[in-house]
């Protein structure tokens, strides 16, 4: 694909996760559709404009992992791509299993 912007590969990956907007402390509940070791894809109807700064917390089946980052672009009635900016050290272990299972 030669307009591939993306810095690594997504993987598919069906999860939960809760977005928390930093700058305005709103929490939304959403589903993440794929990931990356430097982003994920979030299925949203109303999603937060780019550029907005958000700590993010996806849980698939007992396992969490926690980031902060910042959406990317936004497309209104499907969802957003965020980039992670800063991962939690305990949740790289979670993320490299995810993206390993692929």
């Amino acid at each position: 694909m030669e307009n591939e912007r993306r810095k690594s590969a997504r993987i598919p990956l069906v999860a939960h996760i809760e977005v928390l907007d930093e700058a305005t402390d709103t929490r939304l509940k959403s589903r993440v559709s794929d990931i990356s070791k430097d982003g994920c894809y979030l299925d949203m109807v109303n999603p937060l404009p780019a550029g907005t700064k958000v700590r993010l917390t996806i849980t698939e089946s007992e396992k969490v992992f926690r980031a902060r980052g910042r959406i990317v672009y936004s497309v209104q009635h499907m969802g957003a791509g965020v980039n992670f900016e800063e991962i939690e050290p305990q949740s790289l272990p979670v993320l490299q299993g995810w993206i390993g299972q692929h």
